[in-house]
């Protein structure tokens, strides 16, 4: 049933004067609470019913717990909405001290104190009797039947049920999970249709899900909706969790591109939906981290060979549902979501920093979009349009020269030189270069993805960068990479035609934690192979001279050698290279 027709169908039950008993069922987080609490604040006026009484069993462990939990919760049917509270408990514990006053009069002495609290534990079946007594023409909702403890029966939920309605005049709804009673399932089949009138079945499509959860006319809402439709999400606690997250980044995203926040917003959608959901078609949140990069193959399995002889194959499923998605690969703002719902909080500072990095990129492709165009018409034709593909070269490099990549420059070098329009090409490096200069940037040559392939782009950029390249410390040759995998051919050339003096006065001046891994990066190379034999020398040389500047610190003191013991192990290799020199 749809949720329209659901609703009807709970708003005549609310409203029919004959005492009944319905079932509404459906799967795990389709939202059946979520709707009859819906129904229940938007019809409440149409309620037959003078109190209202909701109770999970959750929890309960016997059928006096649930008596008690029925009588606690009583509200009026006005305020059916609301859950019940401290005031309305004391109205029901006053009807119930009349009530007990006026059974007890002719000899019974019960307290006030006592009548007056009748859902402490401990104070005798009589009070529960009574509390439970009072209890009719009500509305009733108990919830939660799959959850109830073995100490309660399905049986006596049942009879409990089928008394409210046939002897105190109340109409009751019973929510259950249809999938999740199977160890009590028997004894629910047999007494059910003698108990209920009828049973409503609450599965929402995908669709009618969302717009229980989201408001369509909001757009950053609405996208969330076009996400979770392409997905086929319709469980209403798995859209409510993505709501929750969305709604904790909707503050930061307010200040980046569309084109950021439909990516966050896409990749959180994406991430609860893998990580939460019991859809047996998802793809888990390893693989996605993996997509777009080599090891997203890792996590299926071999295709297997179906009975119609046609090969399934898990992994070209999953591929094509993320690119239908619009998911093509997993970068360092994606992580930072899937992060935040794993983990459950915000890094807001990390995935600021992230999206600014993402809104970047936009704000780059916005601005070479007459570039790409230009390579459009490079691609898509055989006609002989020089002419045309040069004059749009042109007008993106009038539009945006400097706010184009290495790679970009890279690629137009390559049309020119081969069109043989040289002079035109060294024109466009130059100014390239100039303008980099005029902002004064510092290129770092580790920071380019692709080293250009053409031959003047290439040389001119390596005379940019040493020509740019700022005066370095001692240490500045060190303390970037100690720690890492990461080794600068330059900087470690540079290292190597140090003395050892400079290695003993950086040593002897240092006073930091990370002593010991500037010590060990240095004596490292001990152990480092080069593919070139002036990158090997120069490995040895900075061993060496390291190595000795920590032999004379070692002399100085008996604390020491005490503290430098440890880079002792190092003397073989040490003894064997002044050998070899």
């Amino acid at each position: 049933m749809s949720v329209q027709q659901v609703s009807s169908a709970l708003e005549r039950f609310i409203s029919e004067q004959e005492a009944k008993a319905i079932v509404l069922k459906g799967d795990w987080g389709t939202g059946k609470t979520y709707l009859w609490d819906s129904v229940l604040k938007q019809k409440k006026e149409k309620i037959s019913r003078r109190k209202y009484s909701y109770v999970s069993l959750f929890g309960l462990s016997n059928l006096s717990d649930l008596k008690r939990g029925i009588f606690e919760n009583v509200v009026s049917s006005e305020t059916a909405d609301v859950s019940g509270d401290f005031r309305s408990l004391m109205e029901n514990v006053a009807g119930v001290g009349q009530a007990l006053d006026r059974a007890f009069r002719k000899g019974v002495k019960v307290t006030a104190e006592a009548a007056s609290i009748p859902f402490v534990k401990g104070l005798g079946g009589v009070v529960d009797a009574v509390s439970f007594a009072s209890v009719s023409d009500s509305l009733i909702c108990i919830d939660d039947y799959e959850r109830k403890s073995p100490g309660l029966s399905g049986r006596e939920i049942l009879g409990l049920i089928s008394h409210l309605v046939e002897k105190k005049n109340c109409s009751v709804i019973l929510i259950l999970n249809q999938g999740q009673i199977a160890g009590d399932a028997a004894e629910y089949l047999q007494f059910s249709e003698k108990v209920f009138d009828y049973e409503v079945e609450f599965s929402p499509t995908a669709e009618e899900a969302a717009n229980i959860v989201f408001n369509y006319d909001d757009g950053y809402e609405r996208k969330i909706i076009e996400n979770s439709l392409i997905l086929g999400i319709s469980n209403i606690r798995l859209l409510k969790k993505i709501k929750y997250f969305s709604g904790a980044l909707k503050s930061v995203l307010e200040e980046y591109p569309d084109a950021v926040s439909n990516q966050v917003i896409n990749t959180l959608t994406l991430a609860v939906w893998s990580i939460y959901s019991s859809d047996p078609d998802k793809i888990s949140i390893s693989a996605i981290r993996e997509f777009g990069g080599g090891g997203f193959e890792r996590f299926f399995e071999e295709a297997m060979e179906g009975e119609d002889s046609e090969v399934i194959s898990p992994k070209n499923k999953s591929s094509n549902l993320l690119r239908k998605y619009g998911f093509l690969s997993c970068d360092e703002l994606d992580d930072a979501v899937i992060s935040l719902v794993e983990k459950g909080y915000l890094d807001e500072v990390g995935l600021r920093g992230l999206a600014e990095k993402a809104a970047e990129n936009v704000r780059h492709s916005e601005d070479i979009q007459l570039l790409q165009e230009t390579w459009g018409v490079y691609r898509c034709s055989f006609r002989n349009n020089e002419e045309e593909l040069v004059a749009g070269f042109e007008r993106a490099i009038a539009a945006c020269l400097n706010k184009m990549s290495v790679m970009d420059l890279d690629s137009i070098c390559s049309i020119y030189r081969g069109l043989r329009r040289v002079d035109r090409l060294e024109q466009v490096v130059n100014s390239y270069l100039e303008g980099l200069r005029e902002q004064g940037v510092v290129v770092d040559r580790r920071e380019i993805f692709r080293w250009p392939r053409d031959i003047y782009l290439s040389e001119a950029l390596t005379a940019y960068i040493d020509s740019s390249r700022v005066a370095k410390s001692f240490g500045d040759y060190i303390v970037p990479y100690a720690g890492t995998n990461g080794l600068d051919r330059d900087d470690y050339l540079s290292l190597s035609r140090c003395e050892v003096d400079d290695f003993y006065n950086f040593f002897v001046g240092a006073d930091s934690e990370n002593l010991h891994s500037w010590i060990s990066f240095c004596l490292g190379f001990a152990t480092i192979r080069a593919s070139d034999d002036e990158s090997q020398r120069a490995f040895e040389q900075i061993f060496v001279r390291a190595f000795e500047a920590m032999l004379r610190i070692r002399a100085e003191s008996n604390l020491n050698t005490l503290r430098t013991d440890v880079y002792m192990s190092y003397q073989d290799a040490y003894d064997a290279l002044v050998r070899k020199d």
